[in-house]
């Protein structure tokens, strides 16, 4: 009974691909049989010895570690250039410049980490009873699933391989910069949270937010790979070859990825939308009132001070300080013992005035790093959404129409 298998030079995609186009798998034992098809051609078979590609795919393991580890980089330094001074900037510095050197040295690593993953992958799914060459063939249903994580499989239509192979690279580089946006607010959110909440605390929210994210989507592909595709023999496989796990990947192969959920649960739980607006406005109406303000004492600078009281615009000032135009952090090194400003001590009021200026600003940026950080809380929920479609998009690929080899007789 004649029976399809997977000839040399058959084309290919895998799951972590973020380059557009199919690969081939290739024969890579030493010893290799000629077996003949019907037309009397001599078409070499692979089994589950054979573990490499004709060209090597840019994976998204490393692409990955490269924009995590550069954004990470770049949110510690630009933390660091906000806040921080002295040693302890330049040591957080330093941690930034380190976490980028390593990005760039996974960014060398892009296209040439095929063969030793996959050399120490394994195939699932072989034939169950036919063997060439002492191994077990394989099939148009088999998995070689890569030590990175990848899965691969054959299909015969160039046309169909080209198409998964297109959806699945948009889907990890999706994945790959959602990821990265993450890490820039794990770093620049991390330099901020130490400061304001201090090592222990930040780090409890550190930790308490990661197992939210790592539980959160665990859940996640649960529900998707028990709803999806459910009458889908191939999809079964790929779920069977690759199961769902609570433990992530960073914290089984830390060398192979960088732990790019630490989000601070601290700012989904203390985030107040109607807070943070008014905190806007607030901080925006100080900053307009110490612009203008700033303007004004300037205007008097070369006035003379026993002549303030009788100037127009320093009457306008301190017309506004009495009817409450400005807080009180403004005024708190001008006034007076019966808690008066006059027009003599308006001078003083530059240094407030200055201090809440500053103020308004790195609130302001403050807030919009604690936003950020609430929004790519939930950026690792979107990315497993499309790191699950390419599981789909593999499944697809495995009920390709087209035809492999069917054997007819075999020379040893």
């Amino acid at each position: 009974m004649s029976k399809s298998f997977i000839p040399n030079m058959v084309n290919t995609v895998c799951t972590f691909q973020t380059s557009s186009g199919p690969s081939m798998l290739i024969i890579t034992r030493s010893k290799v049989t000629t077996i003949y098809d019907k037309s009397g051609n001599a078409r070499p078979l692979m089994t589950i010895e054979d573990k490499n590609v004709q060209v090597q795919f840019t994976c998204k393991a490393e692409k990955h570690s490269f924009f995590s580890f550069v954004a990470l980089g770049a949110g510690l330094i630009l933390g660091a250039a906000l806040i921080l001074s002295g040693p302890i900037g330049w040591a957080v510095m330093a941690a930034g410049a380190i976490a980028i050197g390593i990005g760039i040295y996974h960014a060398t690593q892009m296209k040439n980490k095929c063969t030793p993953g996959l050399s120490a992958g394994d195939w699932h799914i072989g034939h169950p009873t036919v063997k060439i060459d002492g191994a077990q063939a394989i099939t148009q249903k088999s998995i070689l699933k890569c030590e990175k994580g990848g899965m691969l499989t054959p299909v015969f239509d160039l046309a169909t391989a080209q198409k998964i192979a297109g959806e699945i690279s948009s889907n990890n580089n999706k994945e790959v910069y959602l990821d990265a946006a993450v890490s820039f607010f794990a770093g620049l959110g991390s330099v901020y949270g130490f400061t304001e909440l201090g090592f222990l605390k930040m780090a409890a929210w550190m930790v308490g937010g990661t197992a939210a994210v790592v539980g959160g989507t665990y859940g996640e592909r649960a529900v998707i790979r028990n709803n999806s595709m459910k009458d889908n023999e191939s999809y079964k496989s790929v779920n069977e070859t690759d199961e769902n796990e609570l433990i992530p990947e960073f914290v089984k192969h830390p060398q192979n990825t960088l732990p790019d959920d630490p989000a601070n649960l601290g700012d989904l739980l203390t985030y107040s939308p109607s807070g943070y607006v008014t905190g806007i406005k607030d901080n925006y109406n100080n900053y307009q009132l110490s612009k203008s303000l700033s303007g004004d004492l300037e205007s008097l600078k070369g006035v003379n001070q026993r002549d303030l009281w009788k100037n127009p615009k320093a009457i306008e000032i301190v017309s506004n300080i009495r009817d409450g135009k400005y807080p009180d952090s403004m005024i708190k090194g001008s006034v007076d013992g019966n808690k008066v400003v006059r027009p003599r001590d308006l001078g003083k009021m530059v240094e407030d005035v200055q201090e809440v200026k500053t103020e308004s600003v790195n609130e302001a940026i403050s807030g919009s790093v604690k936003t950020g950080s609430f929004i790519v809380f939930f950026f690792p929920f979107i990315a497993t959404y499309f790191s699950e479609d390419s599981r789909k998009e593999l499944a697809k690929a495995m009920e390709d129409p087209g035809k492999g080899i069917s054997v007819m007789a075999a020379t040893q």
